[in-house]
């Protein structure tokens, strides 16, 4: 799911740390991210990854970690309803500021 941001002003890393995420760097493409973890493991969590260029965050649910080797397995929900209300969840406490 996607959020488009607004304000381009906005500290971003302040922003999701209200609504319960925490910064995520891959060890493999160093790329940054947000994490909100569901239980008191790694997984299942929800992932937001942040892109410069839309000025848009996008939202899913990793239910387990990716398996990169001969295919690239990756255990992800993009559009179902757990996705959907946290997307919105997170639309509220960014326009709260």
């Amino acid at each position: 799911m996607k959020i488009k941001l607004t304000n381009k002003n906005s500290n971003l890393y302040s922003l999701l740390r209200k609504a319960g995420y925490f910064p995520c760097r891959d060890f493999k493409t160093k790329k940054k991210s947000f994490v909100r973890p569901l239980g008191g493991g790694h997984y299942p969590r929800f992932h937001i990854h942040h892109s410069p260029e839309t000025n848009c965050l996008y939202v899913h649910l990793d239910q387990k970690p990716a398996r990169y080797g001969k295919g690239n397995d990756h255990a992800a929900e993009y559009d179902s309803e757990l996705v959907k209300s946290e997307t919105e969840r997170v639309e509220l406490l960014l326009e709260e500021k």
